[in-house]
């Protein structure tokens, strides 16, 4: 066991391991970085603000299209959690959210906060909710904040908000309101856009690709004043896109305004409703901010190069497109990493990589950990098994309750499709993977012995103490398993690698972190535990202070000695 504290100690030597065409997030300059970046407005004169969650900071772009300035960055002296939306005021005050969250690594402040910004000037409104979206009705006499709920305040002549009280018991990821004061929210979890009603009543749900690819939608605006037209962010075979949809459900196949092999993290629309301001990022590209005029949808027009130069220092791979087809002849799509300088009459070592969730996608944003190992020799396969989203909502609940039953099958036969391609070394096969990716890794380990190396981050190892130890475990109970674990203990049995624990023979890397929540440092040590007493090859590394997060927000240090352990493993056993 590796044990590594908050500040990037390592007690072993790993002075051997390199790290080859790594790029950090966390760069010191408020740049718009992968995995870095949430949340987009614009002030009433024009400028583009965001949440540049990487650096924990509001940014506004000036009209020169150079400077950037920082609006808020800390409170009381302590940086900001992980500012997550905001939206600008016709009097210039930018208000946003900053929730407390596992996601983001050691935090300075103990609560979440709703909060305004002016003029060098910060404001703390409310410190009692768990704030995701936030959106201000037409007079802007009203602001709904939602999160895990969705609450309502009045907006006081002075601008400062008061009578907060509950307005829905479920939460939103990204909202917006027509000019009635009807609530339009994007939830991902439930697939598509709910209408509320100003009185709360719910009007129904909008699934905003029918076509049975688009869902998991998590943030919108209207497209016009009587509020006709609704845009609305999605996932979409790989992509993230933003469509055009009537507000009303009704239309034919929506238009897409982000045409293209492009991952769109947020949007937003000006006050004319004329043009959109967009993060985006492809694999090769980390975030860069665009705008396209709503009369010209797909004419986006790049107006940052704020990583250029950063790119232009290393090489990077562009992925290839491979559709295969799953069980029951379902269509899976995957993508391959290829080395530099490939060779297709040579042989590769392999490894693919699972993502989490399961209702997550892979595709065509950047992805940092793929590009370090492609650069090291591998080529890197991803796919997106049944579970995943931007498929359709019976794609993304095919798992619901069967974690691992066919998901790991679309998987494995990805990797089959990927041998057949002739320049794999049958030998050198391995695999990884975070969260449920983790949970997929331990599985997969358990039940073949295909894979000569494996690395599970932040897993799920155990179902039944999960319940317990989870932040959302009872909610998985619901969601997933759809019964507890008194009630149908054998169910959570066979649904936990830990059960398939003595079929494990290959060599394991286990990371974790030791201030997860979400999948908590138990889960890590019930199977390092018994890997160790059955004398397999296992290491486990563990990170102090660290969060779920680690990879994407963790302490930049500690990312990268995380990585370095990921490809000394690689190199040993693979």
């Amino acid at each position: 066991s590796v044990f590594l504290d908050k500040t990037g100690y390592n007690s072993a030597d790993t002075s051997k391991l390199q790290t080859a065409g790594y790029i950090g997030s966390y760069n010191g300059r408020f740049f718009p970085t992968s995995f870095g970046s949430n949340g987009i407005t614009m002030d009433p004169e024009g400028r583009i603000i965001w949440c540049a969650q990487g650096d924990r900071a509001i940014v506004r772009l000036e009209k020169d299209g150079e400077k950037r300035t920082v609006l808020a960055d800390k409170y009381e002296g302590k940086r900001l959690n992980r500012p997550n939306d905001l939206v600008a005021k016709s009097d210039g005050w930018i208000y946003f959210t900053d929730p407390r969250s596992d996601r983001g690594g050691p935090q300075e402040l103990d609560f979440s906060g709703v909060y305004r910004v002016k003029d060098g000037k910060l404001e703390l409104l409310d410190k009692e909710v768990q704030p995701n979206g936030i959106a201000f009705t037409a007079d802007e006499k009203t602001l709904y904040v939602g999160g895990g709920k969705i609450w309502r305040y009045d907006v006081r002549p002075d601008g400062t908000i008061a009578n907060r009280r509950e307005f829905d018991s479920v939460g939103c990821d990204g909202m917006k309101l027509d000019k009635r004061g009807n609530v339009y929210c994007a939830t991902a979890s439930s697939h598509g856009v709910r209408v509320i009603s100003p009185d709360g009543k719910h009007l129904g749900t909008i699934f905003t690709l029918e076509d049975g690819v688009g869902m998991g939608p998590t943030n919108l605006a209207f497209g016009d004043a009587d509020s006709k037209t609704l845009y609305v962010l999605a996932s979409h075979r790989g992509a993230t896109r933003v469509f055009a949809i009537a507000s009303d459900g009704e239309g034919k196949q929506p238009l897409t305004l982000t045409p293209g092999n492009v991952y769109v993290r947020d949007f937003s629309i000006d006050h004319s409703r004329a043009h959109l301001a967009l993060l985006i990022e492809d694999p090769a590209h980390v975030t860069e901010l665009f705008t396209c005029a709503t009369s010209s949808p797909g004419e986006l027009r790049r107006i940052t190069s704020f990583n250029d130069a950063l790119v232009e220092e290393v090489a990077l791979a562009t992925p290839e497109y491979m559709p295969y087809t799953g069980v029951d002849g379902w269509p899976i799509d995957g993508w391959i990493l290829k080395p530099h300088d490939f060779d297709p009459a040579k042989k590769y070592p392999m490894i693919v990589e699972i993502h989490g969730g399961p209702n997550s996608q892979y595709g065509y944003g950047f992805f940092h950990e793929m590009q370090v190992l492609a650069a090291s020799g591998y080529v890197v396969l991803y796919t997106n098994p049944r579970g995943s989203t931007g498929y359709g909502r019976e794609f993304a609940l095919a798992v619901r309750g069967a974690w691992g039953v066919k998901d790991s099958l679309d998987i494995l036969a990805g990797v089959d499709t990927l041998l057949e391609k002739g320049y794999i070394d049958e030998q050198r096969q391995g695999v990884i993977g975070g969260s449920y990716g983790g949970f997929m890794t331990n599985w997969l380990i358990g039940h073949t012995d295909r894979f000569k190396a494996a690395v599970t981050d932040r897993s799920v190892v155990n179902r039944y103490s999960f319940f317990g130890s989870s932040d959302i475990g009872w909610e998985f109970a619901d969601d997933d398993m759809e019964t507890t674990p008194w009630e149908d203990p054998d169910l959570y049995r066979r649904m936990s690698p830990i059960t398939y624990v003595k079929q494990m023979h290959t060599p394991l890397l286990i990371i974790h972190s030791e201030q997860d929540l979400r999948c908590g440092i138990e889960q890590a040590e019930e199977l390092f535990a018994a890997l160790k007493y059955l004398g397999r090859t296992v290491l486990f590394v563990r990170f102090e202070g660290q969060s779920h997060g680690l990879s994407r927000g963790g302490h930049p240090k500690l990312r990268l000695e995380r990585l370095r352990h990921i490809k000394g493993w690689f190199e040993t056993y693979l």
